[in-house]
């Protein structure tokens, strides 16, 4: 038993197949009037190229209201800039144009040290370092890593930077073995480095 479909795909599909059938065996099927059938089919058609040319008209449409609310925007900006300047010496003039003075700069602050420096890994050269991200300071941009050796007599050399590195969990390889050393690290941004935090021992 056939079965009407439900795709609208396949109902415009049956309906050209019903016209041009009900046309071309009209001796069959004379109690069918195929001009209706067809003069509906043919509006169904012309609505759907109507709705396609809306639907472009709304892209464009829709475009162009975008290019006009950016130019918008900049043009804004630029009146902005040029009263800001026009009023330079009594910015609450600004008021009158529903804008206002700026928002003095926050000043960066140079962070706390980073505490709790440990060791959880240590291998032949290598040496996974860690530490507990500073505490209510300022942003940090990236941490320093420093090493300092010991010699065979003893006597400690300076501080020298491993690296900069983004994490507070890495692994240092091609570490000198058999050598007493000591790791520190600091915290860094804009406004300067940190204090360090402890120290750590190490040997490999």
């Amino acid at each position: 038993m056939a079965v009407f479909p439900q795709k609208q795909s396949e109902i415009t599909e049956l309906a050209r197949k019903m016209i041009s059938g009900f046309h071309y065996q009209s001796d069959w099927f004379p109690s069918i009037n195929w001009y209706t059938l067809s003069n509906v089919e043919y509006q169904f058609r012309l609505s759907c190229e109507e709705q396609n040319r809306r639907q472009s008209n709304l892209i464009m449409a829709t475009q162009a209201k975008q290019t006009a609310f950016a130019n918008l925007k900049k043009t804004m900006k630029r009146c902005l800039k040029i009263s800001e300047t026009d009023v330079a010496s009594d910015p609450d003039k600004l008021t009158l144009i529903g804008w206002g003075t700026r928002s003095p700069a926050t000043p960066i602050k140079a962070p706390t040290a980073p505490t709790n420096l440990h060791s959880p890994q240590l291998g032949a050269g290598e040496v996974t370092l860690q530490w507990t991200r500073p505490e209510a300071s300022g942003a940090v941009r990236n941490y320093i890593v420093k090493r300092r050796d010991y010699d065979t007599s003893g006597q400690v050399g300076s501080w020298q930077i491993v690296n900069f590195f983004y994490d507070n969990l890495i692994t240092l390889i091609n570490q000198p073995c058999g050598v007493q050393m000591e790791y520190l690290v600091s915290a860094s941004n804009a406004d300067g480095e940190s204090p360090a935090s402890n120290i750590l021992p190490v040997i490999l």
